[in-house]
């Protein structure tokens, strides 16, 4: 799945959420964010993830102010 530019209006997403209401996996944060897999798994510390059993999730609000306070630093 691609997932559309920062600046773009939400995409359209599995069961009528948008891009901004559904949970983010490693995968489509490291695709957001153009960097690495292993460079998310890395980060964990420092990125606003929720752990759901063994996995990883995003919410997208929570990566754009983490996002927003990395510009600011």
């Amino acid at each position: 799945m691609k997932l559309s530019d920062r600046n773009a209006s939400p995409v359209t997403v599995t069961k009528g959420l948008t891009m901004s209401e559904r949970l983010l996996t490693v995968e489509d944060l490291a695709s957001y964010i153009a960097k690495p897999k292993s460079w998310v798994y890395n980060n964990v510390g420092d990125l606003p993830a929720l752990r759901l059993g063994k996995q990883l999730r995003f919410r997208h609000q929570d990566v754009e102010e983490w996002l927003n306070r990395q510009a600011t630093t």
